[in-house]
């Protein structure tokens, strides 16, 4: 590679981060994450100062997810299992009447 061609793509990127600012970023960083997650909703409710803080943030909720999963798998237990679960307790135990 030559010389200019090294320093000429130098001063591009250092153009390009000149110009990107980090609201920028981190709406870029926004706009890829699924539109129901609740990361995504934590970084519209409070907006981190700066793109690292959106990705320190977004491993607590790596850590977390992975921890649910970890910790189901143990116990042989989901959200769908248990909602099953409490449903029938409460229909068993006369709680819900039939109105209809």
């Amino acid at each position: 590679m030559s010389l200019f061609a090294s320093s000429s793509r130098d001063s591009k990127q250092q153009q390009l981060s000149t110009q990107t600012s980090p609201t920028m970023g981190i709406k870029a960083f926004e706009n890829g994450l699924w539109f129901e997650s609740k990361l995504k909703e934590s970084l519209m409710l409070d907006e981190p100062a700066t793109l690292q803080d959106a990705l320190h943030r977004s491993q607590k909720y790596v850590c977390v997810e992975e921890s649910k999963a970890h910790h189901s798998k143990i116990h042989g237990m989901t959200k769908d299992h248990l909602a099953c679960i409490i449903s029938s307790r409460v229909i068993s135990s006369g709680v819900i009447s039939s109105r209809e």
